[in-house]
């Protein structure tokens, strides 16, 4: 399972995108993409992992229009 240090780099990845992106993406959230890139998996297992996060409480949703965001539970 993931750590809280490789959350925070996570964090940090997704504010830097943040900071290039023209979406409406907030601070510290990833795109299922991103997460797919920086778990090193494929992208059937990203889901899974993803959504094994989301059900466990550690990670939550947030939608905007077609697109979904997602960040660390803090």
């Amino acid at each position: 399972m993931t750590t809280e240090k490789n959350w925070k780099e996570l964090i940090e990845i997704g504010k830097e995108l943040h900071e290039k992106s023209k979406d409406k993406r907030l601070p510290g959230e990833i795109t299922f993409e991103e997460f797919r890139i920086e778990s090193g998996v494929g992208k059937h297992a990203s889901r899974k992992m993803l959504d094994h996060l989301i059900e466990a409480g550690l990670v939550t949703v947030r939608s905007d229009g077609i697109k979904k965001y997602y960040s660390p539970k803090k």
